[in-house]
Order: C-alpha cells, then structure tokens, then sequence
C-alpha cells in the first residue's frame, strides 16, 4: 500500500475458545489522521468452537498522498456473546513491500552462492506462519526433513529500491546445528546479506546481532567466526535497520552447512522492507507505466536528501523542478528526453547556484507533453 492509494483489510477470525461465539461485530479507527477509514465496520454471525470466519464487509482504508511514515496503526474493537470484548492493533505497512509466501512468491530466486556446494531453498509446506497461510520458504529437504551436507544456499529478493529511511522484517523458523561444547558457537547456520546496486553481497546485521559465530572445521562454506542464526527456534521476528542506505539493492538469505551432522533447516515468512521509493520494482516490468505519475518525496519532511519519483507512459522531454512558496524555481533537476518508464532524482536541499535552501514548504513540479504534475515537500534544517 502507498500513500494516496485505498485498500480493502480483511480480517480473519478463528474461535480458540471453549465455547461457540455469535453476534461478532468489529470496529476499525485509526490513530494516524492520514490514514481515512471509508467502511469501518464489519460483522460475523457467529463461530463454532474450533471455527473460523472473515469479518464481512471488508474494512476498507485511504492513505494520504503526502503521509510520509512507513506504517500506521490500526486498531479494531471486536465484540460477541458472553460479553466477550477485546481490542486488536493492527500494524499497516506503507509503502513498502510484502511477501506472505502464498502466490508463488513472484521475482523470487535462489541458487548456489559457491558452485562447490549446493542448494535447497523451495517453498514448503511444512511450516507457515502467516495467519491463514500454509507455505514459507525453507532451506533443507522436503517437508520435514533434515537439510543436506554441503550447503550454500542463497534466497534472492526480487530488485528493491531504498529511500534511505528503510528495514528489513521477516519472521523465521530455525532448527540448525550448533556446537554442544559451546553455546555461542554453531557448525550451521544462516545469515542475512545485501548488494547495492549490483555490488557484492556483503553481511548486515539484525537489531540485537546474531546469537551464534561459526565454527569452521568440517569443510562448511562459511568463515570461522561469520555471525549466524542457529540453534532451535520457533517462529520469532528479526528486524535489519537499512537506514542510510539509497539505492536498488537484493537481499539474499544465505543458509550453509559442512559435512557432518544436520537438523530441520531455516524456513523464512511474512517479509517486510518498508522504505522504498514509491516506484520500487519488485520484478521486472514488461510495459511502460499506464498513465502519468508524480511520488510522494521521500522522506517528507526532508532533513538532508529528497528522493522524488515519477513515471511516464510514453518517451518525451521531462522538466522535474522545485518551488518556494512564493512561485520562485529554486532548483532544477531534470530536464532531457527520457524514456518510458520508471525514474527518480534526488534534491539534496539546494538551489540551482549550489547555495543551501532555507528551511520552509516547497513544491516540485512534473511538466511533459502529457501533462503536468505537482506535490508538495517540507525542508527542515
């Protein structure tokens, strides 16, 4: 979801309880004053102990088009017979990105980082742990079994694009093999890496670090010492700030294994990266934009850096310039010919003759042969 889009939130229940529960109604308000609610309520006639439901109508929700968050919270008040009330929170991502692993994950990958090892990423079943769903990736043999020997297996991210203010979230399910005489080191195990527009993968590390280092000894493809999730786990969050970082990047989920001994493996769901630019390509596009479009700038307000992008239908000249209030250009950064297709330029708070733009409302403007565009943005010192 991005901001100036609406979206439909369906909200599926499921009766844990002891007795059957009828009469349900659900109610949706959301903290932030961008995030509008257009259909709030929605109702259930009743669940069977064991049973489970969708709330009817869908919630429905519009963002603004200059919220300038990464997420909203949501809250839904549900209520039934027995006097039953409880309150649910509901985190919205906006935009961002999502695979709950459910369709197949389009403009997914995985392959051998080393060609002297192997590779066993698939999408199983064994093991979901989205609500609802029934599959996750996994890095070992089918169902439940143990992963091979020998492993060196990347899961390659569709391409992303960062504004900058991004993180990583994803949940996993772990059951790899560690060092019985110490509890901080592991024979297998799995990381996270990133390239950056076409670079190496490097290594990044979740918020807390790794609770395992390698060690090497029995012919596995990763360093003694490489920092690693490993041990036996069951489903848990991990959180990778990828704050600063500006640009088109692939995550890779690197799992490895040596030669001797081996568990269940790393299944890997529900993955998050929220702050990307409003056009992040998550798989290859075969057509140009259907009509034309101007992003909200990210960040909005801007301390250092805006990242502004658009889309054009069709190849023409293109002027992409910025405003003071006062209707004064104060900086151009675009003006060329370009093709079809999905851009962005940055404005690094400046004005056209390299001085530093003063703090204040700005606008910035999208002229082409289609048509012309504008949107608002707010420089902070």
């Amino acid at each position: 979801l991005d901001p100036g889009e609406t979206a439909a939130i369906r909200i599926s229940l499921a009766n844990r309880g002891h007795y059957p529960l009828t009469d349900l109604a659900g109610l949706l308000t959301c903290d932030d004053s961008q995030v509008q609610v257009l259909e709030g309520s929605g109702g259930h006639p009743g669940l069977a102990r064991g049973a489970s439901g969708v709330l009817s109508p869908d919630f429905v929700v519009a963002v603004d088009a200059g919220f300038a968050l990464t997420d909203a919270t949501c809250r839904i008040a549900l209520s039934g017979s027995h006097g039953y009330e409880t309150l649910l929170s509901l985190r919205l991502p906006v935009g961002g990105f999502h695979e709950p692993v459910e369709s197949g994950s389009p403009g997914w990958t995985h392959a051998v980082v080393r060609p002297e090892f192997a590779d066993q990423w698939h999408i199983s079943s064994a093991r979901n742990r989205t609500p609802g769903g029934s599959h996750s990736w996994k890095c070992g043999d089918a169902g439940g079994e143990a992963y091979a020997h020998g492993l060196d297996a990347g899961l390659l991210s569709p391409f992303l694009e960062l504004d900058g203010t991004g993180e990583l979230r994803f949940w996993h399910w772990i059951d790899a093999e560690t060092d019985p005489g110490d509890p901080e080191r592991a024979f297998d195990g799995g990381l996270v890496e990133i390239s950056i527009d076409g670079g190496p993968f490097t290594p990044i590390t979740p918020v807390g670090g790794y609770p395992y280092r390698i060690r090497a000894g029995a012919g596995g493809p990763l360093a003694e010492g490489t920092p690693v999730f490993s041990g036996t786990n069951d489903w848990r969050p991990a959180t990778f700030d990828l704050q600063g970082i500006v640009g088109g990047v692939v995550l890779r989920w690197r799992f490895g294994s040596d030669g001797e001994g081996a568990q269940e493996g790393w299944y890997i769901d529900d993955v998050e990266v929220l702050g990307l630019n409003a056009y992040s390509k998550v798989a290859l596009l075969d057509s140009p934009p259907a009509r034309l479009s101007l992003a909200p700038c990210r960040p909005n307000p801007v301390a250092e850096r805006a990242r502004i992008a658009f889309a054009l239908p069709q190849a023409g000249p293109v002027t992409l310039q910025v405003f003071d209030a006062a209707g004064r250009i104060v900086r151009t950064l675009v003006r060329e010919s370009l093709p079809a297709g999905f851009h962005s330029a940055q404005w690094p708070g400046d004005t056209d003759g390299g001085a530093a733009a003063a703090s204040g409302l700005y606008y910035y403007r999208l002229r082409t042969d289609e048509g012309t565009l504008s949107r608002s943005l707010v420089l902070m010192r």
